[in-house]
């Protein structure tokens, strides 16, 4: 799976002190117009460089 989901800090704190590379974080709502346009970009994009880089993304609604 290239892109991750994200619910908790605790889960977001472990991504970065554990994963030693690039992380990118989406922080998306599903309501939001914009957020939904990036998705299937964000997605592309993550799969292409699932090897060299962490691609999360985060419900702010789910996970204030």
């Amino acid at each position: 799976m290239a892109v991750q989901y994200v619910n908790t800090k605790a889960e977001f704190d472990n991504i970065l002190s554990t994963f030693d590379g690039v992380v990118l974080a989406d922080f998306f709502a599903t309501w939001c117009g914009p957020c939904n346009m990036l998705a299937p970009v964000f997605s592309e994009v993550a799969e292409e460089h699932k090897d060299s880089a962490y691609f999360a993304k985060v419900d702010v609604d789910e996970s204030m």
